[in-house]
């Protein structure tokens, strides 16, 4: 004779996955209620309530904000899942269209707009002529989650866990002398030029964290807020 199993009620929905995924991401209420355009109160009062019908705690709370316990850090993978799964469906479902259509806004960096989103753009208006591109060159991050843009390209080798995507190729970079300069200067060490850079706004950048490297005691004399300018 078999043991019957019980059954259990379903204690956690969609929104409740996305509150918790919020607050990981956000790190505060603040953050969590930023993202889901809601009030503090509102998440604090969610996440309360979730803890309530699970009978188990998701977050510590401390003056730092909100740390996931590991059953909070389970539902947040779910919830990531979900949402990669959504995103995907909401792709394939566009692209059942006969000719897409409508705005596209893009999030990018000023070298990849100049350098490879421009001169791609008269055989991308031929192809798609119903598509209105929005190009915002940014070297900050964006929320796609959050619609604040419809697709980002970006230089990096280590993407979000959440986003979907590809490897569109690869972007070398190399240290490059006005001749004229180099002529004059060519004899010295390379940590003792003028050395012009990417300033702090670009973070853990390749070129940052190569020059720190083989180079900690160069400190560049001119400092960029644009890999172009550099």
């Amino acid at each position: 004779m078999q043991t019957p199993i019980a059954k259990t009620p379903m204690n956690i929905a969609w929104d409740d996955l996305r509150l918790i995924l919020a607050l990981i991401r956000g790190q505060t209420l603040a953050g969590a209620a930023e993202q889901l355009h809601v009030d503090t109160s509102t998440v604090f009062r969610g996440v309360r309530a979730i803890e309530q019908r699970l009978q188990n705690p998701l977050f510590e709370r401390s003056r730092k904000g909100y740390t996931p316990t590991a059953l909070g850090e389970r539902l947040a993978q779910t919830a990531e899942r979900i949402e990669r799964e959504m995103l995907e469906l909401e792709t394939q479902l566009s692209g059942c269209a006969a000719a897409p259509t409508g705005n596209l806004r893009v999030s990018t960096t000023d070298t990849v707009l100049y350098y490879h989103l421009l001169p791609a753009l008269p055989q991308f208006t031929a192809r798609y002529p119903q598509i209105h591109l929005e190009l915002v060159a940014s070297n900050q991050l964006v929320n796609l989650s959050r619609r604040e843009v419809d697709m980002v390209i970006r230089a990096t080798t280590t993407p979000p866990q959440h986003w979907i995507g590809r490897c569109l190729g690869k972007l070398p970079y190399a240290i490059h002398a006005a001749p004229d300069y180099w002529k004059h200067h060519q004899h010295l060490p390379l940590d003792e030029h003028l050395w012009l850079a990417p300033d702090d706004s670009f973070g853990e950048h390749p070129t940052i964290r190569w020059r720190r490297q083989h180079y900690p005691k160069v400190v560049p004399r001119y400092r960029f807020n644009s890999i172009c300018g550099s």
